[in-house]
């Protein structure tokens, strides 16, 4: 891959990760949330090449990792999950909880099938100790689920 290309697709992941962190940090003070979403890469410049899809899903489950951190410290029951579609520019961080819309919670992901085969380069970025991966489907393509193992949601308890 021609470095060039690879400095300024680096800039644009450090600076879009950043930007959702700042999202991700925002959620920390929030009351409530209602399928409260950010989309990594807003652009789809993961579409481009295998590094950068790779890079993406990295980001994504980054920020999954900081959430679950930040929700952990919270008395507020809660759900967070990375969802990796086939065009990048749909991955998205979710973060859910009982909210005055009365939505359904715990989400319960219909369509995803848990500890099912994933492609090698997702296995590999995916710590199975400390996330579990479901697939499902969105518009007739795979799409990946991955959530914090153990307990679907945060029981408003202090770890």
């Amino acid at each position: 891959m021609d470095r060039r290309y690879r400095k300024k697709m680096d800039a644009y992941w450090s600076r879009e990760e950043r930007k959702a962190a700042l999202r991700v940090e925002d959620w920390a003070r929030s009351e409530w949330f209602n399928y409260s979403h950010t989309h990594p890469d807003w652009r789809g410049k993961g579409n481009r090449s295998i590094e950068d899809r790779v890079s993406a899903a990295k980001i994504a489950i980054r920020l999954l990792g900081r959430l679950d951190e930040a929700l952990r410290e919270r008395e507020l029951k809660t759900q967070c999950w990375v969802m990796l579609c086939a065009d990048t520019a749909y991955d998205a961080v979710f973060v859910h909880s009982p909210n005055p819309y009365e939505s359904v919670f715990p989400y319960v992901f219909p369509d995803a099938r848990w500890d099912q085969d994933v492609p090698e380069w997702l296995e590999r970025i995916v710590s199975a100790e400390q996330y579990v991966i479901g697939v499902g489907e969105r518009e007739a393509k795979p799409c990946y689920f991955i959530r914090p193992r153990g307990e679907a949601s945060h029981q408003g308890e202090a770890a």
